[in-house]
């Protein structure tokens, strides 16, 4: 059975938006974890800023502008508390 735990979208100031999808599933070979997330902060333009994802086979990650790094996923609360460190942090 698959469940939508997140899905909104906020206006973080400076015309940044952040997204968060978080989406509980069956657990697959891809998601053992039986969680599908994409948690993004978009600048103003639309360029993605930071984004946490476990998108097709690449498992979970972290993008920083241009720049990705494996991420190690330690459950839904502190996935959402990562995001919004790193995005104030990327704000500043």
């Amino acid at each position: 059975m698959v469940r939508i735990i997140k899905d909104e979208s906020h206006e973080v100031g400076r015309g940044c938006k952040a997204y968060q999808r978080i989406i509980e599933i069956p657990p697959t070979d891809g998601y053992p974890e039986g969680v599908k997330y994409r948690l993004v902060l978009l600048d103003a333009d639309g360029r993605k800023l930071v984004c946490l994802d476990n998108h097709g086979g690449h498992g979970h990650h972290l993008h920083i502008r241009e720049r990705m790094e494996r991420y190690v996923f330690r459950g839904i609360r502190q996935l959402r508390e990562d995001f919004w460190r790193i995005a104030q942090e990327e704000l500043r």
